[in-house]
């Protein structure tokens, strides 16, 4: 959108305050604005004064963001061209609307401002295209939530707009904020006092700028309209009964719901986004099966229902179906990327089920380093990740459930295991996921969620034969991220506990709105970062502390900030021994401002110094950059494939016995921006 439409987007989107918004409008709003210019500007070469008229009659919404727009641009830069224009939808506008003044005042007021005024009114228009924005797309959903996170923000920027004399905005302003207390957008719902008297500071501004267009004749017709029904009057006026024409139509009560659920392998590993810090090309993170020499049988770490898989040969990999011990199904392993699938469980509870699978490949970079990861005759690993889903249609809304914790079931609680690049006493979550409705976007799972407007408790039945959805009547809130930090999570993952102990709520998904989520207390379950692509992909994982893991309340109706990320740290630990210190590279983590660690960095291990002193002095005696691992390191017996996750261990010998004090501080880090710990004893 051009600076300054604003004013046109509401002015397209607004119709009588009892009806709804078409959606008509709304697209109207979004594609016409420099049409109406153009349209204009042929009839003005043409010289067609009738056809000007009749055009800022029948769209004087578009007609008066244009004089306004125009009169703010001419007062900065004249311009004969633009200046002509102007004139003419002046003399236009003055034919239509009694001789109306809007013209000339809308000029004085921009060629009144000096460069300071020029600034304030900038920051107001900057705010107000933010709130613009949340107004126009919640006017389908109508979410009552939505509206009061910006009532306070849009009824500010009315009184500012006011004060700095930008009349036109003002009044903008105030009809959105009666709009989003009426009845129209808030049925049951709607302060109609409130609504009232903010239709009447629209009406204000308006009539100073002898504003008169059929917006006008709309604000005082409802304003009447409101009196008359008790509504200036303080508590006075109520909203139109459910049932009568002048309110939406109430939905129908909750009914459970239930989906007959067919299997249905993923187009590939990456067809849906998922809060799963393996998704993408790097496999090294994968869950890797190992097999070692010929004729080695390995079941699949989390599900017994899967046959085992058998080294046949040096890259003959099959699926034991009988159980003897032997390899009788073979996989089709081609070096990419592949889906495999397999008939798991006994007798009548036999199904179909898959994942994807890759082998390694001779030169690959893991943590930078080029390792060797192509199966020999000592060891053959295969990597997998989750491909096996059901999909089916609660109500009219598709839903899709998917097996990322591959134990063979669906819906199954999520599941933590020790992982390289985790801290001690520190472990990765894994989810079951799923889609609700159109996108490419998963979710956790979640016992609770949302479908079509409604709460429900979803129950995976038969095996994942069935998916029922009993109703919940719950209370809620929003729970929105506040992050700061170079980059963004791409997910964060917020856990419930008690009435709500087997939620998952992703609240990067709900942007800068939130997400809402059953009233009750949250704590910090999992969250990733993720810059770059493919090979190239930058990451971590984001785990709560051991103890004190952060928790936010949400109460009804209310908005809660989870605010995490910088200023970044480091927790770490270290040891001395008379004048040496040794700071333990294997327990460095990244941490944020609520405590929360950010660990398995790939190809992103942090890089720090290590600076020292003694207890109770002020100034640093030295420092010491901390090494990272290598091919050398990987081939250690001591060290190992752990050893690129983390700094090394760096010893320091002080020479002086003493109590010793250590921070840790890396300037720039590609993930965090500058990350400083605290002095450490």
């Amino acid at each position: 959108m051009k600076p300054l439409s604003y004013a046109l987007l509401v002015c397209a989107a607004f119709q009588p305050a009892w009806l709804a918004v078409p959606a008509s409008a709304i697209a109207y709003a979004q594609d016409t604005d420099d049409d109406f210019r153009g349209e204009f500007q042929k009839q003005l070469d043409a010289a067609q004064k009738a056809e000007q008229q009749k055009l800022v009659k029948a769209k004087s919404y578009e007609a008066a963001v244009w004089i306004d727009r125009l009169a703010e641009k001419l007062s900065v830069t004249p311009d004969p061209a633009e200046q002509k224009l102007f004139d003419a939808l002046a003399e236009a506008w003055r034919a239509n609307f009694a001789k109306s003044e809007f013209p000339a005042r809308s000029l004085s007021y921009y060629a009144g401002l000096d460069d300071s005024k020029r600034r304030i009114r900038k920051d107001l228009t900057d705010r107000w295209k933010s709130a613009w924005r949340e107004f126009d797309g919640n006017l389908q959903k109508k979410d009552g939530l939505v509206f009061a996170n910006i009532m306070d923000e849009v009824e500010a920027l009315a009184g500012a707009f006011e004060s700095e004399g930008d009349l036109f905005h003002a009044s903008e302003a105030y009809r959105v904020h009666a709009q989003m207390q009426d009845e129209m957008l808030r049925g049951q719902s709607a302060d109609l006092h409130g609504a009232w008297k903010s239709y009447g500071y629209a009406i204000t501004p308006r009539e100073k700028l002898d504003l008169k267009d059929p917006v006008l004749e709309e604000l005082k017709k409802r304003h009447a309209a409101l009196a008359a029904r008790g509504a200036d009057q303080k508590g006075g006026g109520a909203p139109a009964d459910p049932g009568g024409a002048a309110a939406p139509k109430a939905a129908g009560p909750a009914v459970p719901l239930s989906a007959t659920m067919s299997f249905e392998m993923l187009s590939s590993f990456d067809a849906f986004q998922r809060p799963i810090y393996g998704l993408d090309d790097n496999y090294p993170m994968w869950e890797g099966i190992r097999l070692l020499k010929k004729d080695s049988v390995e079941p699949l770490p989390r599900n017994p229902d899967c046959p085992p898989l058998v080294r046949t040969g040096s890259s003959d990999i099959r699926f034991d179906l009988d159980g003897d011990g032997k390899g009788d199904e073979k996989l089709t392993l081609t070096g990419n990327i592949v889906p495999i699938k397999v008939k798991i469980g006994k007798g009548g509870a036999q199904r179909p089920w898959g994942f994807f699978a890759t082998t390694g490949i001779q030169k690959d970079s893991y943590q930078g380093v080029e390792v060797n990861l192509a199966p020999d005759d000592a060891q053959f690993v295969l990597y997998t990740i989750g491909g096996a889903s059901i999909v089916g249609t609660l109500g009219t809304t598709p839903v899709r459930l998917i097996d990322d914790t591959l134990d063979g079931k669906y819906g199954s609680m999520p599941q933590t295991w020790g992982t390289l690049g985790m801290t001690p006493n520190h472990y990765e979550p894994v989810m079951d996921t799923m889609v609700i409705g159109p996108g490419k976007r998963a979710k956790p799972y979640s016992e609770l969620v949302e479908i079509e407007g409604r709460w429900y408790k979803l129950e995976v039945q038969e095996e994942g034969g069935k998916l029922a959805a009993l109703p919940s009547d719950v209370d809620t809130g929003v729970l929105k991220l506040d992050f700061k930090g170079p980059v963004q999570p791409t997910y964060l993952v917020m856990m419930g506990s008690g009435d709500t102990k087997n939620c998952y709520f992703d609240i990067v998904e709900g942007g800068a709105k939130g997400v809402r989520v059953p009233v009750g207390s949250y704590t910090l379950y999992y969250g990733e970062l993720r810059k770059g692509k493919k090979k190239q992909m930058q990451k971590a994982v984001i785990v709560p502390p051991n103890t004190g893991a952060p928790s936010w309340s949400v109460r009804k109706n209310e908005v809660t900030n989870v605010t995490l990320g910088a200023p970044f740290g480091f927790d770490f630990r270290f040891e001395t021994d008379g004048s040496k210190l040794k700071v333990l590279g294997g327990t460095v983590a990244v941490v944020g401002n609520a405590g929360e660690r950010y660990e398995r960095p790939w190809n992103a291990v942090a890089k720090p110094e290590a600076m020292w002193r003694k207890k109770g002095t002020k100034q640093a005696a030295g420092d010491e950059k901390m090494g990272v691992g290598s091919l050398d390191t990987i081939n250690d017996a001591t060290l190992g494939w752990a050893s690129v996750w983390f700094p090394l261990n760096t010893e320091i010998d002080a020479k002086q016995q003493a109590t010793f004090e250590v921070q840790l501080v890396q300037k720039k880090h590609d993930l965090f921006g500058k990350v400083e710990s605290a002095w450490k004893e």
